[in-house]
Order: C-alpha cells, then sequence, then structure tokens
C-alpha cells in the first residue's frame, strides 16, 4: 500500500518574518541627541573671512558641539566634509546642517594635508572653499 499524499499548508509570510530577512537601513541623519558624540571641526581653506566661526555656531544651535573653529593648513577650490570610515551619517548630518550637497562627502586621501592636520581624533571635518558665485 502506497501512502496518499497529506496537503501541506503553505507557509505565510509574516511582517515579523519579512522585517528579519531585510538589513535595517541606515538612518539618514543622526538624532539631535547623538550629535554631542560626533567629534567635529570647522576649518577655513577658502571661504570667507568668519565663515568657519558662522559655521561653527551653526553646528552648535544644532545640538553638534564642535571644536573652535581654524584655518586651514592647504586650501580647498569647494567645501569638503571628510570623515572617518564608518562615519557616513554623522558626516551626511553636518552636510545637511550647514546646507552642504551630499557629492563633497568624502573619506580622507592618504595625501590629505587638512586631515593631517586636524583629523586625527575627529570623525568629521569641514573644510570651507570660497563661496559659490
Amino acid at each position: 500500500p502506497t501512502a496518499s499524499p497529506q496537503p501541506t499548508a503553505s507557509p505565510e509570510p509574516t511582517s515579523e518574518a519579512a522585517a528579519t530577512e531585510e538589513p535595517e537601513a541606515e538612518p539618514a541623519e543622526l538624532a539631535p541627541d547623538q550629535r554631542a558624540e560626533v567629534a567635529v571641526q570647522v576649518v577655513n581653506g577658502g571661504g570667507a573671512t568668519g565663515a568657519a566661526g558662522a559655521a561653527t555656531a551653526t553646528l552648535t544651535e544644532q545640538s553638534f558641539q564642535p571644536r573652535d573653529p581654524a584655518d586651514a593648513v592647504a586650501a580647498v577650490d569647494r567645501t569638503e566634509i571628510v570623515h572617518r570610515d564608518g562615519q557616513q551619517v554623522a558626516a551626511r548630518t553636518v552636510a545637511s546642517t550647514l546646507d552642504v550637497d551630499d557629492a563633497q562627502l568624502r573619506v580622507p586621501a592618504d595625501d590629505d594635508p587638512n586631515w593631517a592636520a586636524f583629523g586625527n581624533d575627529l570623525d568629521v571635518l569641514v573644510v570651507l572653499g570660497p563661496p559659490l558665485p
């Protein structure tokens, strides 16, 4: 005698199962209560006089605790947001706060003189360039 096939129930997807299968999305920006943990500094690499101080004040108003502004050791053609590897969300949050395009975010090059001078213990370094015409 052969066994008759038993009907099997199709497993129905549950929202819990779907949630565990997909990787958790990285947040677009840091929440205000996380911003004080970001080691950030603004340096002037060709921006208007006082621009680094103004940008530092803006970051402070938005819950960051930036280091004192300084002059860059090397001028830049446009504003750059340089960040330590793994600090992309922090860098995007800084860029958004300062109205800088995400296309200007980057990890430091090995020979980046501004990162060498300031970035040793930073998560994010803002190097302000000249104002756009």
